[in-house]
């Protein structure tokens, strides 16, 4: 079985693949850094805002950024307790990190509300399907929609800037989700 992030892993270095996927050598301890925790977060609230929205129990922005910023804290909270100081990368501060989830979410909402012409399939949804009949592919959709006849797969990024290279990688990532 194979996903989108192997194949990236095989582009990068076909070596790093082979180490990590063929002779499954254990890698380093994931070290949670300021940038994959406020894209976790990030993922978090926006999958706790369409949960409500399926069961019809809209949450307000106020109550939305109450939830992101109890679940920062408590995330904080495991890091600290896990692995001591985050790692921040460049300039920043872990303030800056928590200003931009809040504009992240903010920003979101208003573009998107009132959420009402919206049918949320499901979030965070596994698929795994035949390539071929030996070779089997798995995804994970951030969300999955249907509005009318059509399905529309939505998938967050939370990364300030998208490097050119990203960008492609973006795209090709929504493409093979699409087929």
């Amino acid at each position: 079985m194979y996903s989108f992030s192997q194949l990236q892993v095989y582009i990068q270095c076909p070596l790093k693949y082979r180490y990590k996927y063929v002779e499954k050598i254990p890698a380093k301890e994931f070290v949670e850094s300021a940038a994959s925790l406020l894209g976790g977060i990030v993922h978090s609230t926006l999958k706790k805002l369409y949960k409500d929205i399926n069961v019809f129990n809209t949450p307000t922005q106020e109550a939305l950024l109450a939830f992101y910023y109890d679940l920062r804290t408590t995330k904080e909270a495991e890091v600290k307790e896990n692995q001591g100081e985050m790692i921040i990368h460049g300039d920043f501060t872990l303030e800056d990190y928590k200003r931009r989830g809040e504009l992240y979410i903010t920003k979101y909402y208003d573009k998107h509300q009132p959420f009402e012409d919206i049918k949320v399939i499901d979030t965070e949804l596994d698929f795994v399907f035949d390539l071929t009949d030996d070779i089997k592919f798995k995804m994970i959709v951030d969300r999955l929609d249907k509005i009318g006849d059509t399905f529309t797969i939505s998938d967050y990024k939370t990364n300030q800037k998208l490097p050119t290279q990203d960008k492609d990688n973006y795209i090709e990532q929504l493409t093979l989700y699409g087929i």
